[in-house]
């Protein structure tokens, strides 16, 4: 029997609204993953990013970048449209684009850096997102 232990320490969660954008920011601490001997989690965490409708070879690129032991892992609407790799504060990030005919463009952005995972979800401009993360301290 193998065993995936997380620890996910306590989180922060934010709402900021402007007259042009609605955001909302989730921070938490990078939580710590302890497997059994022979798990491989990255292995793991392809299969999973396959689940959620990632191409192989995309599940595979993702899942070798990311340090899914001190990263926390995010699940991810299945509705997702399109993901691309980005620059957030000197490090890199994530941005999630989704779309139905119900609602407009949503995004969110994930991103690491010491120690704090981050998302930032908003609606309408990836850019204002994106520049809303760049301006953090």
């Amino acid at each position: 029997q193998a065993t995936v232990e997380v620890d996910v320490p306590a989180m922060v969660m934010a709402h900021f609204s402007s007259n042009t954008n609605v955001l909302d920011l989730t921070q938490i601490p990078s939580p710590t993953v302890t497997l059994s001997p022979g798990l491989d989690l990255a292995e793991l965490a392809q299969i999973g990013l396959q689940a959620i409708g990632m191409t192989p070879e995309e599940a595979r690129q993702i899942s070798r970048t990311i340090d899914w032991a001190n990263t926390m892992a995010i699940p991810v609407p299945a509705d997702i449209g399109a993901f691309r790799e980005v620059t957030v504060d000197g490090t890199n990030g994530l941005l999630l684009s989704s779309e139905s005919n119900r609602q407009r463009a949503s995004y969110t952005l994930l991103w690491e850096k010491d120690g704090v995972v981050y998302a930032l979800n908003g609606r309408n401009d990836p850019q204002a997102i994106l520049e809303a993360a760049n301006s953090m301290r």
